[in-house]
Parts: C-alpha cells; structure tokens; sequence
C-alpha cells in the first residue's frame, strides 16, 4: 500500500508512505519506484533506520536503532555498515572504527564500561593487533 507522489507512469517517485507486504513501513523519498534519498523504514520486530537510501537499500550516511537499544551511527554502502561508523552497546559500551560489509574491518578502537580501551586493527569482526589503553 502507498500514499504520496507519484510520476506520470503511476509508480512512487517524490515523498510518501509504503507499506511493504512483508511487514514494516517506510516515509521517505522515492524515485523510480523504490526508496531514493532521505527516509526512515520501520521494521515490523521493532527496528528502525533514518538515513539515505539509494536504489531501494541502506545506502550513504544514516542511523540504524535496534529493538533491543543497540545503535549504529554511521555509513552504509547496499544496505551493509561499510566504512566509519560508531556502534553503540545497550550496554555503555560502543566500537568506534572501520566496517566493511557489516562488520568491524580496518582500524577502531573498543570501549569497556570499565574504561579500558581496545585500539587497534580489525578483521572481519575479529582483533588482529590490539593495543591496550
């Protein structure tokens, strides 16, 4: 279902509201009938993401809020964490560093509630050279 702007062929192009089949809810911009630009997508377990969308997926700089209170700050590139980005813990906790396709790759640092942290070099969400602050 679909409320909002339309182009001369009938599909969303500009500002509206869809209601997947699957579940959830987008507000956002549309070109060419999928999600374009800047918008925000409900997810129907209670996930949330604000950001930009290119071609349909997760795409540019956005904020991706999860049901359980963790949150990723950051960058996307086809609907994947890819490059800088902050990844805050429900805990206090949060990583700070590098990401290529969802995980944590390139330089970060880790931050413990009891203020230790982890610097160093990531692989594939695994610390390969870590220095202790």
């Amino acid at each position: 279902q679909y409320a909002g702007d339309k182009s001369e062929y009938g599909r969303m192009h500009g500002a509206g509201t869809y209601y997947p089949l699957s579940g959830g809810r987008y507000d956002g911009e549309f070109q060419g009938g999928k999600r374009h630009g800047e918008g925000t997508f409900y997810y129907p377990n209670g996930d949330r993401y604000e950001g930009h969308f290119e071609d349909g997926r997760k795409h540019g700089k956005g904020t991706y809020s999860y049901a359980s209170g963790d949150r990723y700050d950051g960058y996307f590139v086809n609907d994947r964490m890819d490059g800088a980005g902050t990844f805050f813990f429900v805990n206090g906790e949060r990583f700070e560093g590098e990401y290529s396709e969802g995980k944590r790759h390139g330089s970060g640092a880790y931050y413990y509630n009891n203020g230790i942290c982890l610097q160093g070099e990531w692989w594939r969400n695994k610390h390969v050279s870590v220095v202790s602050v």
